[in-house]
């Protein structure tokens, strides 16, 4: 899934598909490491994996996300 051969996502820059997962194909504001990989729900939910850190990260919550300025908690947690 972290190799070259995901699927470029069409709508995001620096964002490729594999899995049904987001994966980070360049460093963006969030992650300073391509491979990253995980997916933000519209109400909130985040997950998130980073095999070069090894690091893995959820966050749960019900807020329905109405306009830009509704993920920064996503962007502090991430």
């Amino acid at each position: 899934m972290t190799s070259e051969k995901h699927h470029k996502s069409g709508f995001w820059d620096k964002q490729g598909w594999g899995f049904g997962l987001s994966v980070t194909t360049e460093p963006d504001d969030i992650s300073s490491t391509p491979r990253r990989y995980g997916w933000a729900g519209g109400y909130g939910t985040t997950f998130t994996a980073d095999p070069n850190s090894g690091l893995v990260a959820i966050l749960l919550m019900q807020r329905l996300a109405t306009g830009p300025d509704d993920f920064e908690i996503n962007q502090q947690f991430l």
